[in-house]
């Protein structure tokens, strides 16, 4: 009994490292119910932590305030955004959201009413040895997708809108980049089951016993 737990405490804890990992980002694109436009880029403290320290050093802050200054600072020089092959996206309202799981949030200012391609390049975390960016697309006018921005495609996609969807020149499809949070979630979930499956027959067994 006590061996089953301690395993499955395991793989807890390896599913939530795995959902945690520094070099793991995701970039989501959304638009609220005023029709404006935000984007919210979000990962571990620890990635954040690691390319303030790595672009401007480990003492150029020193409260959190200096902090989210210098990572919004990182965010204007090494991420861009272009809508229909000539205008290039602004951002404003931008914000550092500090926390286990840190988020910049942004307002994008001048997204076209009609956009029928868009271009992003995201070299925020482009030094850590295995960085990936999981890109999610969702609202009215964005049709609701997911793509992967890594070394592979050089941390830029190119979209352009097709029949409703995305149609894309170079990407990384999503069912590429969590294969083993999946595969963590699917034998969580087995050993859960298994455990409840086994403590309801002890308990059956025990009752049998006493009769």
């Amino acid at each position: 009994m006590k061996k089953l737990y301690a395993i499955f405490l395991l793989i807890l804890m390896s599913l939530t490292a795995q959902s945690h990992q520094p070099d793991l980002s995701m970039l989501m694109i959304y638009q609220n119910t005023d029709g404006k436009y935000f984007l919210q880029l979000s990962s571990s403290l620890v990635a954040f932590e690691s390319m303030v320290d790595y672009q401007y050093g480990k003492n150029s802050y020193k409260t959190p305030e200096e902090f989210k200054g210098l990572f919004i600072k990182l965010f204007q020089e090494r991420f861009s955004m272009e809508s229909n092959n000539q205008n290039e996206m602004s951002f404003g309202n931008t914000k550092v959201m500090l926390g286990h799981e840190t988020k910049l949030i942004a307002e994008v200012l001048n997204m076209p009413k009609d956009s029928y391609s868009i271009q992003i390049r995201n070299d925020i975390f482009k030094e850590m040895p295995q960085n990936q960016c999981i890109l999610i697309f969702t609202g009215e006018k964005l049709p609701k997708q997911q793509f992967l921005l890594s070394k592979e495609n050089n941390n830029e996609i190119k979209l352009r809108l097709e029949n409703g969807k995305w149609s894309l020149e170079n990407y990384e499809k999503i069912n590429r980049v969590d294969f083993k949070i999946i595969l963590s979630i699917i034998l969580a979930l087995v050993l859960l089951i298994g455990t409840i499956i086994f403590l309801k027959n002890t308990k059956t067994k025990v009752l049998n016993f006493n009769n």
